[in-house]
């Protein structure tokens, strides 16, 4: 009876213990991602013009391609936010 308990927490610590491993595995691999992208923000941002941005508002003609209706300018709305973000 005690050797059978003995065993049975010998195979819930392997579990716990390779639980463990993997998990920290997991989260090494996805901060490695997570860090590699964040290296690549200053340069992303140094090169990063407003102007140059898409909108499906724009790329649509202004026209809802569903249902066919007049839709507003969100290039218009980005650019009135920045305005009021950073006006002097």
């Amino acid at each position: 009876f005690v050797l059978e308990n003995v065993l049975g927490y010998v195979i819930t610590i392997q579990f716990i213990l390779i639980s463990a491993t993997f998990i920290m595995l997991l989260l090494t691999c996805c901060a490695r991602s997570h860090l590699v992208e964040l290296g690549k923000l200053p340069s992303q941002l140094s090169s990063f013009k407003v102007q140059q941005t898409r909108c499906l508002c724009c790329d649509c003609g202004h026209v809802n391609p569903i249902s066919h209706q007049a839709i507003p300018c969100d290039r218009e709305l980005v650019y009135s936010a920045l305005e009021g973000w950073f006006e002097d």
